[in-house]
């Protein structure tokens, strides 16, 4: 039998961060690529142990004072729950075993007693049960506990989420989760955690849904003429319209790069043609407008550059290793009185959301 207290820091193939993805599609796949707001999580998970453990230091000085915030408000959080007898313990490996092999490993942020604590500093509310359950029913294995309480807390909306697991319940919740995974036949579904599968532009089941949704759209099954009509004018119309658009344009788009793949490749698709263009690029903008300056504004100039304070902080990020925000309060500082602020209206799909789902 492996040591459970020996265990590799790496993550596990069965990590319990996946188990409620998983439970919607069980051939989910995270990309090997760290985004920016995965990044800036890890380091609000850094600075919520330092804050746990009492330590002071200068590491987390470029932190926003809201993330900074969000993080303390769980901590208070932690610090409320804890039972009198218990101590805090931060970033603690719990690992679930069947006895002779490790089923699973992954990493709790807080451990106070019998009480399991998650932060989580996503911009939206997203059930995180089966992970829950995985901790709590890991914990009750190595500790010998009947029943495990786990109590995730969202910084940012000052939200928590309480579940009690008894064994018997966090175990089959877990074990289901991972027979779907390791199961040879699964097979991938649609659903809200598809946009960020790394396996999205090959699966057959994305591919399905947005292929079908073309076909009814054709068909008038989803939208008809009479809906474009008056969509115009009708809000109703309009969400109908919104909605097959949504369905629709990434799989387009993986269908315009994929045909320019086959075009490459030497099997062009009937009635187009591959053409090869020069595409002129700009290395020194300076340079450029002190020899147009006569002839345009700087307004004009930035027009036609399409300079965004976006991709700006971007690579300011990139260039120096730190968080976007971080990032931005660089580019203010030095160039924010050079850019003017605008409002700019957003229309977003609604979502529905419970927390009292599993609870």
């Amino acid at each position: 039998m492996k040591d459970a207290a020996v265990v590799d820091k790496k993550h596990h193939e069965l990590s319990p961060s996946q188990f409620d993805i998983w439970a919607e599609c069980p051939c989910y796949e995270s990309s090997p690529v760290v985004g920016t707001a995965a990044a800036e999580g890890t380091r609000q998970h850094g600075y919520m142990e330092q804050v746990l453990a009492g330590e002071e230091s200068d590491k987390y000085d470029d932190m926003s004072a809201g993330d900074k915030a969000n993080v303390e408000w769980f901590c208070d959080l932690v610090r409320m729950h804890c039972p009198a007898t218990a101590k805090i313990e931060t970033e603690q490996k719990v690992v679930a075993t069947d006895g002779f092999d490790i089923l699973y490993s992954g990493t709790a942020d807080a451990i106070t007693g019998p009480i399991i604590y998650d932060y989580k500093s996503d911009r939206e509310w997203r059930s995180h049960y089966y992970q829950m359950a995985a901790y709590a029913y890991a914990l009750m294995t190595m500790r010998g506990l009947k029943e495990v309480r786990a109590i995730v807390g969202y910084g940012r909306m000052r939200k928590l989420s309480d579940y009690t697991f008894k064994r018997e319940d966090a175990e089959r919740a877990t074990k289901m989760i991972i027979a779907a995974r390791k199961d040879p036949d699964r097979k991938p579904r649609v659903c809200d955690y598809c946009a960020w599968c790394h396996r999205r532009n090959e699966c057959e089941a994305h591919f399905e849904m947005n292929a079908a949704a073309v076909m009814q759209s054709d068909s008038g099954m989803v939208l008809n003429r009479a809906d474009c009509i008056a969509a115009m004018n009708d809000p109703m119309a309009m969400g109908r319209v919104l909605n097959v658009i949504s369905k629709v344009e990434s799989w387009c788009e993986m269908m315009r790069k994929r045909a320019k793949e086959m075009a490459i490749e030497g099997n062009v698709p009937s009635g187009y043609m591959l053409k090869e263009q020069q595409n002129k690029k700009l290395t020194d903008p300076v340079g450029v407008y002190s020899r147009l300056s006569m002839i345009i504004t700087p307004q004009e100039f930035n027009a036609a550059l399409h300079i965004k304070v976006t991709e700006l902080r971007e690579a300011i990020a990139r260039k120096e290793k730190v968080s976007a925000a971080s990032a931005k309060r660089m580019l203010d500082e030095l160039c924010g009185d050079l850019y003017s602020v605008e409002t700019v209206a957003m229309l977003r799909k609604q979502k529905q959301n419970g927390e009292n789902d599993h609870a």
